[in-house]
């Protein structure tokens, strides 16, 4: 059995590194995919709905961070409209 180097491990754990996908490497925080969600949606106040965003999201298996759904929406519904005037 051939016996390797630990700079061969090195190596290989670096490039194993590098060719994870672009979508499990992104950096992007809660409110910066609110930012990105309100000035697509054209919501006239999109600082005060990444702010309600950002406290509410969670990332998924994916990584990406996403808005609550189903009952526990209602919370976060509600107080995108009363703190930003957005209804969703």
């Amino acid at each position: 059995m051939p016996m390797f180097s630990t700079q061969f491990y090195v190596v290989v754990t670096a490039a194993i590194a590098l060719s994870t996908p672009s979508w499990a490497q992104d950096s992007k925080t809660a409110h910066q995919t609110g930012m990105s969600i309100a000035k697509k949606r054209g919501y006239p106040n999109p600082n005060c709905y990444a702010d309600v965003f950002a406290s509410h999201a969670a990332k998924n298996a994916q990584g990406q961070w996403n808005a609550p759904t189903g009952k526990a929406a209602v919370g976060y519904k509600n107080e995108q409209q009363t703190k930003c005037g957005i209804s969703i």
